[in-house]
């Protein structure tokens, strides 16, 4: 992929909310030049609006590619406010140059009605998003991996969201900590995956581990990322007692594979 490494906040979170342009200036030190913000719900993150945050960081020569969001939205049917929450959110991840609202977290689900809400409900986020020139995407932790009534989840919110208002943002480390094969969702699902957030995980330790130390098979994935769609490329990292350091060991692994 030749262009823009970015870099999923949250991995810095602790510096960042008491130092953010100190934190922002190191991460633009290292390399990065986009970020991806965190548990946005449409007013400001970590003291300013999106469009204040984005004129500090195009000043240090990154940009905002997007933000996960806060949502509390649930398995079950939901009022009008709900959709005004996406609204905000997408106006506000817009005004900052970004362009993805990303749906952070899996909201839980208990039987296939359930499966059938969210699936709903996603691609009224899509649509909800797409009116304020924003798109929709879902991001995964490893229960998204489970099964409901015989049914993979994630494969059946792949089946039953329509392609053109929701994506998937792949967590390729806890994809593997699940058991699931990233490669193989690539070749299953072509195009669904614009977004990446690039982790590791190491199965023999179980643990979450810096690129290059774990078992993801990134050489293979890159074979595969014109299939995937892959249009933004974010690295999460959420170890090691120095963040800064382990986040640069990420962007120069990613090197090889970015060609930037």
């Amino acid at each position: 992929m030749k262009g823009k490494t970015g870099i999923q906040l949250y991995s810095v979170k602790d510096t960042l909310e008491k130092a953010p342009v100190e934190s922002l200036e190191k991460l633009s030190d290292i390399g990065y030049s986009s970020v991806e913000a965190y548990g946005y719900q449409g007013d400001t993150f970590v003291g300013y609006t999106l469009k204040e945050f984005s004129k500090i960081l195009n000043d240090l020569g990154m940009t905002l590619s997007g933000s996960h969001t806060r949502s509390g939205i649930l398995p079950e049917n939901i009022n009008d406010p709900q959709w005004d929450f996406w609204k905000k959110c997408a106006t506000g991840i817009k005004s900052g140059g970004g362009q993805w609202a990303v749906q952070a977290f899996f909201p839980g689900a208990h039987n296939l009605d359930d499966l059938k809400r969210l699936a709903d409900h996603f691609n009224r986020c899509g649509e909800v998003c797409g009116k304020q020139g924003a798109k929709f995407g879902m991001h995964n932790h490893s229960a998204e991996f489970g099964v409901i009534d015989g049914v993979i989840i994630y494969d059946f919110l792949l089946q039953n969201t329509d392609p053109s208002l929701v994506h998937f943002q792949l967590d390729t480390g806890h994809a593997l900590e699940s058991g699931a094969d990233c490669a193989g969702y690539f070749q299953k699902y072509p195009g669904r995956f614009p977004l990446w957030h690039a982790s590791d995980f190491n199965v023999q330790q179980k643990e979450v581990v810096e690129l290059g130390k774990g078992d993801v098979n990134y050489a293979k994935l890159f074979e595969l990322e014109k299939l995937s769609g892959l249009e933004v490329l974010t690295i999460e990292q959420e170890t090691g007692s120095d963040r800064y350091e382990s986040c640069r060991i990420d962007f120069d692994y990613m090197k090889q594979f970015t060609r930037l």
